[in-house]
């Protein structure tokens, strides 16, 4: 399944251009775009000089604002600003996870032309490393069994979703929920006990709930098979 991520930052003609850069070297199934609050009029030209000795070309690239991005839905958007100077982007549209991996900007580098060049060069290495970081652990499928101790299934399910992971095991985030209070069913949209998400999508796509409540699920079709699992988790990758 293919990933849809934002980078964002103010100007988007560095930082944000060069993570983008580098996700799509990474993967070329990855949807990646890069926007700003207030887009500069170009990619800056160091960026796309260094960016050109790692082989990868920004030349063609532009700055863009981060509104023509509002009504489209994402798995991660990323905002990169890094200094305290800088006021981050808030993205207001449909996203999954938002996170900030900061960098300082070199393009408020100064000094002799190789200096600045070693700036621009210093923060492409550490986009490099903390986004390949990053990627990494994005395309792991997660699964998240939730549940409370009561329900019948709810044991036979979890064993279910195991067998199932066996042969992904390294390709997968797994993470159990005891649902025990009210307050913790309405945190995590509880459809009741057991429920297993797979990228934040319930096995049968019931929908969030208006009001979660601590009960006890019935699954119409029976328990989902490990077999049907399999192929659930397989659709993600």
């Amino acid at each position: 399944m293919k990933k849809r991520i934002l980078i964002l930052c103010t100007g988007n003609s560095c930082r944000s251009q060069i993570a983008e850069g580098f996700l799509k070297s990474f993967d070329n199934e990855l949807e990646v775009y890069s926007a700003g609050t207030n887009p500069s009029k170009q990619v800056h030209p160091k960026a796309v000089q260094v960016m050109s000795e790692v082989g990868i070309d920004l030349s063609k690239n532009y700055p863009k604002k981060v509104d023509q991005f509002i009504n489209d839905s994402f798995d991660y958007v990323i905002t990169v600003c890094g200094n305290a100077k800088e006021t981050c982007p808030v993205f207001i549209g449909k996203v999954g996870k938002q996170l900030h991996i900061g960098f300082e900007d070199p393009a408020e580098a100064t000094g002799k032309e190789e200096e600045i060049l070693s700036a621009f060069r210093k923060i492409r290495d550490e986009i490099k490393k903390e986004f390949y970081s990053f990627y990494l652990q994005a395309k792991k499928v997660k699964i998240e069994v939730q549940h409370f101790e009561g329900c019948p299934n709810s044991e036979e399910l979890i064993a279910r979703v195991k067998a199932a992971m066996v042969k992904f095991s390294k390709r997968i985030e797994y993470k159990e929920i005891l649902v025990e209070t009210q307050e913790e069913a309405e945190r995590v949209k509880f459809r009741g006990s057991p429920t297993v998400l797979i990228n934040r999508t319930d096995l049968e796509n019931m929908p969030e709930p208006t009001k979660a409540n601590l009960a006890c699920r019935y699954y119409k079709n029976g328990l989902p098979s490990i077999d049907q699992i399999k192929k659930f988790i397989t659709d993600q990758f």
